[in-house]
């Protein structure tokens, strides 16, 4: 997923901030949400890490329906006090 990080001093302790950039949602997520993380594709990564932010601003689009898969979760996995690989398990 596509982010931005920084890191800051304040009143001389230093801060890291992080924030993950969002979009559109695709066909697979537009049921699901009205927005989706900005993933960009394997090969732009590069780009992403390193490009100039014009490069950087092409690649702010929705993600390939065809490269996701989604399935139903629980209920816990919206509570972020919540931490175990049981939160992604299917649920009927």
């Amino acid at each position: 997923m596509a982010g931005l990080w920084d890191r800051a001093t304040i009143d001389g302790e230093t801060v890291d901030s992080f924030t993950i950039l969002t979009t559109k949602p695709n066909t697979l997520m537009v049921d699901i949400h009205n927005r989706m993380p900005v993933i960009p594709p394997q090969d732009c990564i590069t780009n992403w890490l390193k490009g100039s932010p014009e490069i950087r601003v092409d690649m702010i689009a929705p993600h390939d329906a065809q490269d996701m898969h989604a399935w139903k979760v629980g209920k816990d996995v919206g509570n972020v006090r919540n931490q175990s690989k049981e939160l992604i398990a299917p649920v009927e």
